[in-house]
């Protein structure tokens, strides 16, 4: 998809709000304007709605948002942006945005020019178009500090340590002893908070998770685990341990009991799927919503990378040595992350994978799990019964550019789920290294939209 760079100003002719460009209209001119009229008209009136940008830090619900704009309207600085390069993706209920904002504030003579990321999140609210979720960044740090200080003027705190320490989501690292085995996990969140349970992807770990847990934890408790084999986790050789998909799955049954966890969200990637679908098929009653990225349940979500996988699971001393070289190939693992656009992925990403994968033995436990595989696709009609009969909440964030599992695999869930809320991102197969924002979004406003069904209210 290309982004759109004609700037949207605020000074377009209003039209019908149930129009997503006429409700991002909607804002900017009330926005620049300084009409707070309009601009609570634009943001839905609820509890569940968030916005985090550079002024106001983390704000819920419009008693908390309202003030932040009330400062900036009564403020002695003349503030102006408007939107461009943007990307707009449109459901019958919601539309998201991802895109940049520029413009200027001037003060005291002293005019700096503004640079801003920006995410929203509108839902559909009684025929309009109103806004639940805002996600605003300054990266260059002097520029934030210039912008706070002109706009806060007198009124700018900056954070000490000490309150940083304090607001921050603390992020745990622990190990839990599960069937004899030392599991590593993740953890970040109030104990007595809705809990989310991320599931990493190959030859990925709970790492993948480290960026998008701290923008959920202000209301959730997020949990990643590494499987046996993976991250930190012990990796005892095939000979002491089966690495199979239902003992990956039953060592991490093992760990929710351990942890005292009884109901939670699942949040599923590539191989998180097969681990995920087994947990929720021997225990529905936990699984209270499901969020799925890239992994897949049908037999169309198989791109044509899977055909020699596909003859290794017929044939295996015949391709096994193929596969190994795949596994410890630089180039393959730089395509599992940068094959869309390289130079917006840290390659960190893929170096340190590829270092992970040439530990002495590594590569019989992932050949081991690469043969396992055709259990998944042998189970897929199960998983299918499952989320037909059950029908659990399903938001489906997919990077569009995998190479690894099609979009059809991402749209067949919604076969399934008919309700399922299905987004593709300008991404590849791991979309939070690209989608961060977007990823975030989408998932707080989905999860603040379960809880508020009662359905995520026990949490362990």
């Amino acid at each position: 998809m290309e982004s759109v760079q004609e700037a949207i100003t605020g000074r377009e002719i209003p039209g019908d709000l149930s129009s997503p460009l006429q409700a991002l209209s909607q804002f900017y001119r009330a926005f620049n304007a300084r009409d707070m009229k309009t601009m609570a008209q634009n943001w839905a009136q609820s509890d569940d709605i968030v916005m985090d940008n550079p002024l106001g830090g983390l704000k819920r619900g419009w008693s908390e948002i309202q003030p932040v704009y009330a400062h900036i309207f009564e403020g002695p600085a003349e503030v102006y942006v408007e939107y461009f390069d943007y990307t707009l993706h449109e459901s019958p209920s919601m539309f998201y945005t991802v895109g940049r904002e520029r413009g200027y504030l001037r003060t005291g003579g002293e005019e700096i020019a503004l640079a801003i990321r920006t995410t929203r999140v509108f839902r559909k609210i009684e025929g309009r178009w109103r806004q639940v979720h805002h996600h605003g960044s300054i990266e260059e740090p002097g520029l934030l500090a210039r912008y706070q200080a002109a706009v806060l003027g007198s009124n700018l705190s900056l954070p000490t340590v000490g309150d940083i320490r304090q607001t921050a989501p603390t992020m745990h690292f622990m190990t839990a002893r599960v069937n004899g085995m030392n599991l590593f996990y993740r953890e970040a969140g109030p104990k007595d908070a809705p809990v989310l349970l991320l599931l990493h992807g190959f030859p990925s770990s709970s790492r993948m998770f480290a960026t998008l847990m701290p923008r959920l934890a202000d209301r959730y408790r997020v949990i990643a685990p590494d499987y046996p084999g993976f991250g930190h986790s012990d990796a005892p050789p095939p000979e002491q341990f089966s690495y199979t998909f239902d003992h990956l799955a039953e060592c991490l049954d093992g760990l929710i009991k351990e942890l005292g966890v009884t109901r939670f969200a699942l949040y599923l990637q590539d191989y998180g799927g097969p681990v995920g679908f087994r947990l929720a098929l021997a225990h529905p009653e936990r699984v209270v919503a499901l969020i799925i990225q890239n992994t897949v349940a049908h037999l169309e979500g198989l791109s044509p990378v899977w055909d020699v996988r596909k003859a290794f699971w017929k044939d295996r001393p015949a391709y096994e040595e193929i596969l190994r070289q795949a596994l410890l190939s630089p180039e393959v693992a730089r395509q599992r992350h940068a094959g869309h656009v390289a130079e917006r992925i840290d390659p960190d990403s893929w170096t340190d994978e590829l270092e992970f994968l040439r530990h002495p033995g590594m590569d019989r436990i992932q050949l081991d799990l690469m043969f396992d595989y055709r259990t998944n696709v042998a189970a897929y009609p199960a998983w299918q019964a499952y989320l037909h009969e059950h029908r659990p909440p399903t938001l489906v964030v997919w990077g569009k550019h995998d190479a690894v599992f099609t979009i059809d695999g991402a749209r067949a869930f919604g076969r399934d789920v008919p309700d399922a809320e299905i987004h593709q991102l300008e991404a590849g197969h791991f979309a939070l290294d690209e989608e961060l924002d977007t990823v975030a979004a989408l998932v707080r406003d989905f999860l603040a939209r379960v809880a508020t069904s009662q359905a995520l209210e026990q949490h362990a």
